[in-house]
């Protein structure tokens, strides 16, 4: 005859040499005792495709954190210049850049900042006069693209033109010319 239940042998404690108890942290089991066996408790539960899925996940979030790294912190900034047309100063800078994205231009006056978006026209020519040619400025122009945000900036200093020369102090005669006489050359021969 089958008995109907068979009772689990109780498990001792078993010391190391050092006298430390043989419990393996984390598994909750003794280090005599076997595994559970799949699909029992623990992490051994979770199905192998699900590992495998969680797996791929991961490697792909962490190539797109690379990608989105690199297209925000490694374009080079915008190439601004200035361009004096009609008297007036122009910011300059190449349309593709701007061109099918949002744009956004930001002039710092006297620590004073003021922001504007730039229109379609604007964005597709690369180029805006910049009218407060009066005072030392700071331009900066932002590229807002889905997927990152690409940046130029450019100091204008105003520089103010060489006061008119003045005439000297005072009139110094000049000094005339000294000739040497060479003895030798009048000399009679």
């Amino acid at each position: 005859e089958i008995p109907a239940k068979v009772a689990k042998p109780e498990t001792i404690p078993v010391l190391t040499p050092a006298g430390e108890d043989d419990f393996v942290p984390f598994s909750g089991r003794r280090r005599h005792e076997s595994k559970p066996e799949k699909g029992g408790d623990g992490l051994n539960a979770i199905p192998r495709w699900v590992e495998i899925a969680l797996g791929a996940a991961i490697l792909l979030l962490s190539l797109a954190g690379v990608w989105w790294t690199y297209l925000n912190f490694l374009l080079p900034p915008i190439p601004l210049r200035v361009e004096v047309i009609n008297g007036s100063a122009a910011i300059v800078w190449p349309p593709e850049v701007t061109s099918g994205t949002a744009a956004v231009l930001t002039v710092w006056t006297a620590g004073q900042p003021s922001e504007r978006a730039l229109t379609e026209e604007e964005r597709q020519s690369g180029f805006v006069a910049f009218h407060d040619a009066s005072a030392d400025s700071t331009v900066q122009l932002r590229s807002i693209h889905w997927a990152y945000v690409r940046s130029g900036q450019i100091r204008l200093i105003q520089v103010p033109p060489a006061p008119p020369r003045s005439p000297p102090a005072h009139d110094v005669a000049p000094k005339p010319l000294r000739r040497r006489f060479d003895s030798s050359a009048t000399s009679p021969r």
